[in-house]
């Protein structure tokens, strides 16, 4: 049974909203059921860039009880749109998608954006 069910796929392919929830809860359910975390391709990741931001961080000094906050620079992943770029991240996104079932190492894909 464990070999038959193991040679199986699935790909799941949405739109409309609520999908990275639904992706996310699959994954995490997946995982906590022992499965492999599926692959998600989503047309948000290729919006997502590194930028430094300045954020406040609590500070104490060992010598006293005083506390306080200090600007530190922190690296966080950020959504940019960027119109001009959706067709190229699109077809991008096409040819991994393709590439992931070609090569058929995940056994549950999900795709978040179709408008091919």
């Amino acid at each position: 049974m464990g070999q038959a069910i193991k040679n199986h796929h699935l790909s799941l392919i949405w739109l409309g909203s609520g999908k990275n929830y639904l992706a996310k809860m699959l994954r995490d359910l997946e995982v906590e059921n022992s499965g492999d975390a599926p692959r998600i391709h989503s047309m948000v990741d290729y919006f997502m860039t590194e930028v430094e931001k300045l954020e406040e961080s609590d500070v104490s000094k060992s010598s006293s009880s005083v506390r306080g906050k200090k600007p530190v620079m922190k690296k966080v992943m950020e959504y940019c749109y960027e119109p001009e770029m959706e067709e190229a991240y699109r077809s991008s996104m096409l040819k991994a998608f393709k590439k992931t079932l070609d090569e058929g190492v995940f056994s549950f894909v999900i795709d978040k954006h179709v408008p091919w």
